[in-house]
């Protein structure tokens, strides 16, 4: 498949961030194994040692799952898929005190990863041409290998501070995160509630709402245009009341259901919750809408679009 020169370059960089990821799996907190076996020292030690195997053991298991999960969903519903379970499975496993909720979190990382792995070189293969693609091949192995240098590195500064704070590099995860949602057009949503939520300030909110405008801007016209030319000349009857009311529907909501979910968090600390809430339902959004879609298949099956 032919791709234009702009989205090639931004596909490209997305795509290397992947590979960033991978290696760091299991080995990015082997740094921190030490400090972590000295806090559950009343475990027995080769429980303590599946923080590191934990990973690839999920990852194998992902290897038969991946196809099926080709065949029903598309490459990027997939992928952000994959990211999230990522950066929740790996910065999560650091706040609980019970190594089984940790082993937990680090087999979350293993199925996000098995999900990422195949992706991350199969959509090479897919959007570039052959004449491209060993170039690139090749920069995936050094982003990897890059990854598990930079994170290595991070693992060993972190500890020495507290095991717990070791588990912060798979928020490196958030990167690939945010260049995703800039190449995925619908995700400019979540990406600017994202700005809302963890930037905050002047910057952070001038940005927000600007990414959340853009968004509105473009995605309202097109549903609309797409459900006219769809339903024909009875659209006026059929779909766009219905469109309007969806529309209208969700303002009067929206209020309702975030005074409902504060007031079940008010004994939780969480600043900008209602950023928060829009962050994920803009990635449930964007989940649901890439998984209606009618595309041809990708590389091995995955769904492109």
């Amino acid at each position: 498949m032919i791709i234009r020169e702009h989205r090639r370059r931004n596909l490209t960089v997305s795509i290397l961030s992947l590979s960033l990821l991978t290696v760091m799996a299991g080995a990015a907190v082997a740094p921190a194994l030490n400090t972590i076996k000295a806090y559950f020292s009343d475990v027995n030690q080769a429980v303590t040692q599946m923080i590191i195997s934990m990973p690839a053991l999920f990852i194998v298991i992902m290897s038969p799952i991946f196809p099926k999960l080709c065949a029903r969903f598309k490459s990027k519903a997939l992928l952000m898929a994959g990211l999230l379970l990522y950066v929740v499975g790996g910065s999560m496993a650091g706040i609980f005190n019970n190594i089984y909720v940790v082993l937990f979190f680090r087999s979350l990382i293993g199925i996000g990863v098995g999900i990422i792995m195949p992706l991350s070189t199969g959509l090479i293969s897919f959007y570039f041409t052959r004449d491209k693609q060993d170039k690139l091949m090749g920069y995936s192995s050094a982003m990897n290998q890059m990854g598990g240098v930079i994170a290595t590195l991070a693992t060993g500064l972190l500890s020495s501070i507290s095991w717990r704070l070791s588990f912060l590099v798979y928020l490196m995860g958030l990167l690939s995160i945010v260049l995703c949602l800039l190449y995925v057009p619908n995700e400019k949503f979540a990406l600017g509630y994202l700005c809302l939520w963890l930037v905050g300030g002047c910057a952070g909110t001038l940005v927000g709402s600007a990414l959340i405008g853009f968004a509105n801007g473009l995605g309202v016209p097109f549903i609309i245009s797409t459900a006219s030319r769809q339903a024909g000349k009875s659209a006026a009857v059929t779909v766009m009341p219905m469109l309007s009311m969806a529309l209208y529907l969700a303002q009067f909501t929206t209020p309702l259901i975030l005074s409902f979910i504060t007031g079940l968090a008010k004994n939780i600390s969480t600043p900008h919750l209602p950023y928060m809430i829009a962050f994920f339902s803009a990635q449930l959004f964007a989940l649901w809408s890439v998984s209606i879609k009618s595309a041809a298949p990708a590389v091995h099956n995955v769904k492109q679009e």
